[in-house]
């Protein structure tokens, strides 16, 4: 008899996987609306950090960038 897992849960093996996926969770760069300034600086400096973080070559730091900038923002990188 084989077991189909439910669709909206996840099964890990080792408990310390989930404590590890919830503290990258806390510290992941949120989405940025804003254009410019004090706040503008504040989320590139911790995108970067958690870039280098991760390993992230510019590849993946800008495919990451474009999920992440939205409204005005977005419409600055597309531009």
């Amino acid at each position: 008899m084989v077991l189909e897992p439910e669709e909206d849960k996840v099964f890990v093996e080792d408990e310390s996987e989930i404590e590890e996926m919830a503290e990258e969770k806390n510290f992941a760069p949120t989405q940025f609306y804003r254009r410019a300034g004090r706040d503008g600086e504040e989320w590139l400096r911790h995108f970067l950090n958690f870039c280098q973080y991760k390993g992230m070559d510019d590849g993946k730091r800008l495919a990451l960038m474009k999920v992440l900038l939205a409204g005005n923002a977005a419409a600055w990188l597309e531009a």
